[in-house]
């Protein structure tokens, strides 16, 4: 018993190390290892049973409203102020409009406003538009890495916030959110604090929390909230988060001007609604379930937060150190696990014997499955007990490393004991 104490020790210390990297990766803004093929398997088989893909229809409190037609050319130029050419841009004048009628109404819930504000597309007849963005309530815009937004009543505004959507060479399409990047709050982040006062998350170098609570930075995103096209509603999907052209739908702006009926003449058009406005056509990003717009991925990490899929659960967590302790006792030990089981089962201390119970159940499962499926039916109950997924292949190859050190050393010992 006595010469197993020092095993246990180090089986529990390399299975806090192990949870304290699959954190950090779960943390990570980047899909590292298989995540989107998972995802789009899962993602099938549910769509398969249901009949239909997952949409979740929130037509009467979100209002989607699209730009895509709603375009004016403007000069751009770089740095130095040298004219580059003429680039689309989405329509100040009605944009401007748009907003001035939600300020006069001022009974919806929150803007996302996804119009990309550059430096280098800025107008001079602009700053009436920045001014009236800057004193408006509850509204929120991006600010895309790697840009500049275009003015100073913006930047100084508190309504900007990071829109980043992190790929890799291994994920080349989205999917993860993160809440914070490089110290900056997302969009979907600055939106879940301000609609629910009190609740603010923080970053503690490589942990984060919400109160009392451990969470991740980065969510898998289930994208289950989805906007449907006219075109799609053609096809003979379900009419539901259909978007509404700005021009022609909200403000009634017919061809060459005219007037036509315009759905803001409808009373409370607006009221108690998320507002969600972008280029649902040409701001789009690969995912597992197809192209998606910005504007829909933005607010799916809103809702994630809304529903808590950011805070880690305990109860996850204590399932991962005792699977990472049981693979790396058996493995300090190199000893057969059914042997092992068995001195446990013999003991008279219950919590031993009980031990030794769950061991056998383990090293039955494993020996039919092998450990690396045992891993992925893990994660898949996970997934769908506690909405909870770790990275497989990482956590394979963190216990092919530990065995092949653990190996090495005994065959190191026995050469020099030759």
């Amino acid at each position: 018993m006595k010469s197993n104490r020092p095993i246990k020790y180090k089986a529990v210390g390399i299975a806090f190390l192990f949870l304290f990297v699959i954190y950090l990766v779960m943390n990570c803004r980047w899909s590292v290892s298989g995540e989107k093929l998972a995802l789009k398997y899962v993602d099938l088989a549910m769509t398969k049973l249901r009949g239909h893909e997952k949409n979740i229809d929130m037509s009467d409190s979100v209002l989607l409203i699209d730009v895509h037609y709603d375009k004016q050319l403007v000069m751009e130029r770089d740095m130095y102020g040298q004219e580059l050419g003429m680039v689309p841009v989405t329509d100040r004048e009605k944009l401007y409009q748009l907003l001035y009628r939600l300020k006069q109404e001022d009974n919806y819930r929150y803007i996302m406003l996804d119009v990309a504000f550059c430096i280098e597309d800025r107008q001079p007849g602009d700053s009436l538009l920045y001014t009236l963005i800057s004193t408006m309530e509850r509204i929120t815009i991006p600010m895309p890495m790697g840009t500049a937004i275009a003015d100073d009543v913006l930047l100084n505004s508190g309504k900007v916030g990071m829109a980043q959507y992190g790929t890799t060479i291994w994920e080349n399409d989205f999917v993860k959110y993160p809440y914070y990047t490089k110290g900056q709050e997302s969009m979907p982040l600055m939106m879940y604090q301000e609609q629910n006062k009190g609740r603010k998350i923080k970053s503690l170098g490589l942990f984060h929390r919400e109160g009392g609570r451990l969470i991740r930075n980065s969510v898998i995103q289930m994208l289950d909230f989805r906007a449907t096209t006219i075109d799609e509603v053609m096809d003979g999907a379900l009419p539901v988060n259909v978007p509404y052209d700005m021009g022609v739908g909200i403000l009634g702006i017919g061809p060459n001007g005219s007037k036509q009926n315009a759905y803001s003449d409808n009373p409370g058009w607006a009221k108690d609604k998320y507002i969600l406005i972008g280029d649902f056509e040409g701001d789009t990003h690969t995912t597992y379930r197809g192209e998606v717009p910005g504007t829909v991925i933005n607010f799916n990490a809103f809702l994630s937060l809304l529903e808590g899929q950011h805070i880690v659960s305990y109860t996850f967590l204590l399932l991962l150190l005792l699977f990472f302790y049981f693979q790396s006792y058996m493995i300090l030990t190199r000893q057969n696990v059914y042997i092992v089981s068995k001195r446990y089962l013999e003991r008279k201390n219950a919590t031993e014997r009980f031990f030794g119970k769950v061991l056998l159940k383990m090293a039955r499962i494993c020996s039919i499955l092998s450990y690396p499926v045992f891993s992925v039916l893990l994660c898949i109950f996970t997934f769908y007990v506690f909405n909870e997924v770790f990275d497989i292949l990482l956590t394979i190859t963190l216990f092919y490393a530990l065995k092949r050190v653990v190996n090495g050393v005994h065959e190191y010992k026995l050469l020099k004991n030759k």
